[in-house]
């Protein structure tokens, strides 16, 4: 009898459930985060331009590349971030939807899902692979083609059977450019997007399972548009006055007001379009002296000023140590984001660079609620 109640419950809830947001919260940058900044925290607001990073944090550092314009890529093996558990998820989901063909009655679907949302009760589980498929820069642009995929289950709701899947796909063409002023001490730079995105947002219950069976993520059902971004960066340099201190630490702020006024995909969209990238406000200080034949940064970033949430979210500190006089340009980084920590290296080999990380981030909206810890490597190769 208690069976027949609950399933009676189940079929009555209402089929809006259906397309209820999840609370899986959003990554910075939106789209081409970096596993050299996630290694010191997820810093990069006042990093010299070097690397392929610099168009996607603060594009105002466009202005610190050489004169030759260099190329990169991370193909074959795109770069990625995944939390430990993900592999075992991915064969138990795949078991799960063949468990579930096999059932015939609805107590069997039930208990079908009630297993396997108990099995992974606590969890939150990601993984997210980002392409730049290919990029030119100098210091005076930056052009990249990229793809940015991300898919997010949590397992976070005790009380009530239930997970929550938010996949995202986005692909598209940034480019960006960046000045500089009062003897270069200031940058200030611009970059303009045009992605296309695709999103299947859903909280999975019981009722789910029972009315549609997961059809509500065939191509079909996925939210789809077009959308132009703009981002715009400045970084300071601040004057030595003279002292041989300042002159050493060379201390430099940034800024950075990415998507501004939320970049929406009003194009081509289907079925009410994606969710709109929210627009963010970041600033940060940091160091950068050199010891001898040793290059350090040390930086302090404070993101999504502009949004509501606890302080410690929007904050990240990190370190990094270089030594470019070796023949495989070692690196070694540590640092907190979120009141997670990270720590992370990297290696070049030639024309190939090869970071890794291994971080944690925080997936609920207050201070150490639901922490989740992942690892991410990328080869990438600069000619």
């Amino acid at each position: 009898m208690k069976k027949l109640i609950m399933i009676a419950v189940l079929v009555a809830l209402p089929l809006a459930a259906f397309a209820e947001v999840t609370h899986i919260p959003n990554t910075y940058p939106s789209i081409g985060r970096g596993i050299r900044p996630l290694g010191m925290g997820n810093t990069f607001l006042t990093m010299k331009g070097t690397d392929q990073n610099t168009l996607y944090y603060n594009p105002a550092a466009i202005r610190d590349y050489s004169n030759k314009v260099k190329w990169t890529t991370g193909m074959p093996v795109p770069p990625f971030e995944l939390s430990w558990s993900v592999i075992r998820l991915i064969r138990d989901v795949f078991n799960f939807k063949d468990d579930l063909r096999a059932q015939t009655t609805t107590s069997g679907k039930i208990n079908v899902f009630q297993t396997f949302v108990d099995k992974h009760i606590g969890e939150f589980n990601e993984l997210e692979v980002q392409t730049p498929l290919i990029a030119a820069y100098n210091r005076y642009f930056y052009a990249s083609l990229i793809t940015d995929n991300d898919i997010g289950i949590s397992f976070m709701n005790r009380a009530f059977p239930n997970f929550e899947i938010n996949a995202r796909s986005l692909a598209g063409l940034m480019l960006g450019s960046s000045w500089g002023f009062f003897d270069e001490r200031l940058e200030i730079g611009a970059a303009v997007k045009g992605l296309y995105s695709m999103q299947n947002n859903r909280v999975i219950t019981e009722s789910d399972i029972l009315q549609n069976n997961f059809d509500d993520f065939k191509w079909s059902n996925w939210q789809r548009g077009l959308g132009v971004g703009v981002d715009v960066g400045a970084k300071y340099m601040i004057h030595d006055f003279g002292s041989d201190i300042m002159d050493t630490l060379r201390p430099t702020i940034g800024f950075t007001y990415q998507d501004i006024g939320n970049t929406k995909f009003r194009w081509m969209k289907k079925n009410g379009g994606p969710a709109s990238l929210q627009q963010t406000i970041n600033a940060g200080v940091g160091i950068h002296p050199t010891f001898g034949m040793v290059e350090a940064s040390l930086m302090a970033d404070f993101r999504e000023i502009n949004v509501k949430k606890e302080f410690l979210l929007k904050t990240n500190f990190g370190a990094e140590v270089r030594f470019p006089w070796l023949a495989i340009q070692p690196a070694l980084r540590a640092g907190f984001s979120q009141g997670y920590p990270s720590v992370g290296g990297g290696l070049r080999l030639w024309k190939l660079h090869w970071n890794v990380a291994y971080y944690g981030r925080e997936m609920g909206m207050t201070t150490r609620e639901k922490g989740s810890y992942r690892i991410a490597n990328e080869f990438t190769w600069i000619f």
